[in-house]
């Protein structure tokens, strides 16, 4: 029986991270692991356990020649990582912690899982019809850059993680100032080693739906969680404190059409508190 480690990507245990660790946890019925950017401090995972990602950790991965933004822009790190700690497992499965899984998404997910022996899965994974922006430093690499995904949910193969590390070291090497981010190591790596793939929207249409899984705009979290049980999966999911603080600090730009789901989810008294700050 093939082995899945479930890792949770986060830069804070909030919430919505809870959450989605909580119902990980009882939809798998084994340990889920969180990877955490701890180069602006200690992040509390609530007896979760934990890989703390640091300039240093990245300098024994190899990666010491890592931009500023690697936290955000190297997702890639965290399946890096997670090999080199917990070795024994044959599949890992990385997921952001703005997802939001309902229990019944999530035994959805975990039983398809189960049953899906491709080297590589992510939504939206495959050829496109133009050149993808984080791909784009591919075509120096001798890879395609019409190749694409997002990077949310993905679950990989070991033999994939250490052909994507490869690649990484490599495209440091070559393209030192080329933007390669996470989603574009993972299709460079399946395209170099031939590897299998599939894309999980295709294989869950109902669970990884257009309209509620996307890199944009954001979701509600309190609605989700007080809902029914859509059976959906949600991505970027936020609170309502957060899209609060995200107004006043003019945060990637927070008006009314990047907030259109959240206003059409909130309570009559959370849409007045946003529509007062919004004006």
């Amino acid at each position: 029986m093939t082995k899945t480690l479930f890792l949770i990507r986060a830069l804070r245990f909030d919430p919505v991270a809870a959450q989605l660790a909580d119902t990980l946890t009882k939809a798998t019925g084994q340990k889920v692991v969180f990877v955490c950017d701890e180069s602006r401090g200690s992040t509390d995972t609530a007896g979760y356990d934990k890989i703390a990602l640091t300039p240093g950790r990245l300098k024994t991965l190899g990666l010491a020649k890592a931009p500023d933004d690697w936290g955000w822009f190297w997702g890639d790190v965290c399946y890096y990582a997670a090999l080199a700690r917990y070795a024994e497992y044959d599949y890992y499965c990385l997921i952001e912690s703005d997802v939001f899984l309902s229990k019944d998404a999530a035994a959805q997910f975990v039983d398809r899982l189960s049953r899906q022996h491709e080297d590589a899965l992510a939504v939206r994974l495959g050829p496109m019809d133009a050149p993808q922006k984080y791909s784009r430093p591919l075509e120096f690499l001798g890879l395609d850059p019409k190749w694409g995904c997002i990077f949310p949910v993905s679950r990989v193969h070991r033999s994939v993680i250490r052909s994507m590390l490869k690649l990484r070291k490599r495209s440091i090497e070559q393209t030192p100032n080329g933007r390669l981010n996470d989603e574009g190591v993972l299709v460079g790596a399946i395209q170099e080693g031939g590897y299998s793939h599939a894309a999980l929207d295709q294989i869950l249409p109902d669970v990884f739906r257009p309209k509620t899984f996307d890199t944009n705009p954001p979701h509600l979290f309190e609605p989700l969680m007080d809902g029914p049980d859509l059976g959906h999966a949600f991505h970027p999911v936020v609170r309502f404190e957060t899209v609060m603080e995200r107004i006043e600090n003019k945060y990637k730009n927070y008006g009314r059409h990047r907030l259109r789901m959240v206003l059409r989810a909130a309570s009559p008294d959370m849409r007045a508190k946003i529509e007062a700050v919004l004006d």
